[in-house]
């Protein structure tokens, strides 16, 4: 390979590296401390109505006498950002992915909670507050 060759190439990695650095995501949004990520297509997944009734559930739990819920999605736990850096702050889990229920209640709140498969379990959960 010619040299000038080699010198544009690395020219060109190096401003790739130094691109991704300064080309940050936005942060997922947060409801009560869980990053929400993208909805998931309930029709694809067969447990999504049993997640949804057992977010419903916690959430009667966690907060009786809330306002009639008007709307709940279910979606995926979304990425945490450093504030200050502005970095993706990696997160590991056992278990399967888990999911967040966000609930828009008819007082105008929104609230989330956390469903998912705790390390091997078969049987989801709730996790009522977030990470």
């Amino acid at each position: 390979m010619p040299r000038w060759r080699l010198a544009a190439t690395l020219i060109i990695l190096a401003l790739a590296v130094v691109s991704c650095g300064l080309l940050r995501a936005a942060p997922d949004p947060m409801v009560d401390g869980w990053p929400i990520g993208a909805e998931i297509d309930c029709t694809s997944r067969a447990d999504c109505a049993a997640l949804l009734d057992l977010a419903r559930s916690g959430l009667d739990r966690r907060e009786p006498g809330h306002a009639a819920v008007m709307r709940v999605t279910l979606h995926v736990e979304g990425t945490l950002v450093d504030p200050a850096t502005g970095d993706r702050i990696l997160l590991t889990r056992s278990g399967g992915a888990p999911s967040v229920a966000v609930f828009e209640l008819g007082d105008g709140t929104v609230t989330a909670i956390r469903v998912g498969y705790p390390g091997v379990s078969r049987e989801p959960m709730v996790f009522d507050e977030g990470p």
